[in-house]
C-alpha cells in the first residue's frame, strides 16, 4: 500500500512569489528499463519537513534530484506554483532553481579553496554590492552553524561535519523557498548532526518548503511532519 502520511505539526506562476506548494504527481523513474520508483504522489506546503525514507540504494538521491529538476522524471510531473517543471521555459527553471538550496550527501566542495569561498563561489557573477551583501549573510549564517572559526580556513583542513555545514550556508545564504537535503546527517558526529537537525526544523518554521531524505537517523526522523517511503513505490 503506498503510504505519505502526517506524524503532526502543519500540514498562479507570477515569478513564483513566496508561499508555493511542491506538487509530485504520479512520478515514475527507471533507468534501461528498471524501475527506481512508480507512481509517486505527495505535496510539500511551505512549513512542511517531509522525510524521504528508505535503505541505500532505494533511490533517494534520484527523487531529490529530480524535485531540484537535475533530473526528470520518466513520467508524471512534479510542478511549483502550478506549473509543472518540464513545462517551464528556460529562464523560468532557472528561476526556479534559484530559489531552491540543496545540500548533497557528499558535500561538493572545492578543497582548494576557504569556506567563504565555496559558499561564494556560485555568485561570482553577480554584483560586488551583491557579493558584499550574501558574504555578510554567510558570516552570519557560519556563526549560527557552529563554523565560524573554520569559514576562513581551506576545505582540505575541514572534517566531513565543517564541510557539510558549510554546504548548509551555501545553500541558505539565497533565502531560498525550497530546502532540499540528502540524508544531511549522515556520517557526522553527534554535535554536527544536532546543529544540522536544529537548523533544518527552524528553515522549515521560517515557512521554507523542507524535504530531506533519510535512512537510520531517528533524531532527524523525529522532527519530520510527513513521510514518503519509497519501498512503497516498488
Amino acid at each position: 500500500m503506498h503510504s505519505v502520511y502526517g506524524i503532526g505539526g502543519r500540514g498562479g506562476f507570477e515569478r513564483m512569489a513566496s508561499g508555493n506548494s511542491l506538487t509530485i504527481s504520479s512520478v515514475s523513474k527507471s533507468f534501461n528499463s528498471e524501475k527506481v520508483f512508480d507512481a509517486l504522489s505527495f505535496e510539500v506546503v511551505p512549513g512542511d519537513r517531509v522525510q524521504i525514507v528508505g535503505p541505500s540504494g532505494i533511490g533517494k538521491t534520484t527523487l531529490l534530484n529530480i524535485l531540484a529538476s537535475y533530473d526528470m522524471p520518466s513520467s508524471g510531473q512534479v510542478s511549483y506554483g502550478g506549473v509543472a517543471l518540464t513545462a517551464m521555459p528556460t529562464d523560468q527553471l532557472a528561476d526556479y532553481r534559484q530559489r531552491l538550496g540543496f545540500v548533497f550527501q557528499e558535500p561538493l566542495i572545492i578543497g582548494d579553496l576557504t569556506g567563504m569561498e565555496n559558499i561564494l563561489l556560485p555568485f561570482v557573477p553577480r554584483s560586488g554590492a551583491e557579493v558584499d551583501g550574501l558574504k555578510s549573510g554567510a558570516t552570519k549564517l557560519a556563526d549560527t552553524l557552529g563554523v565560524d572559526t573554520v569559514v576562513r580556513h581551506k576545505a582540505n583542513t575541514m572534517s566531513t561535519g565543517e564541510k557539510k555545514r558549510i554546504e548548509m550556508v551555501r545553500a541558505l545564504v539565497k533565502n531560498p523557498e525550497i530546502l532540499i537535503l540528502d540524508e544531511p546527517t549522515a556520517n557526522l558526529d553527534e554535535e554536527a548532526a544536532t546543529i544540522i537537525i536544529r537548523t533544518v526544523k527552524e528553515q522549515a518554521d521560517l515557512g521554507r518548503c523542507v524535504v530531506f531524505s533519510v535512512h537510520r537517523d531517528e533524531k532527524l526522523m523525529s522532527i519530520a511532519n510527513k513521510s514518503v517511503r519509497l519501498l512503497d513505490y516498488k
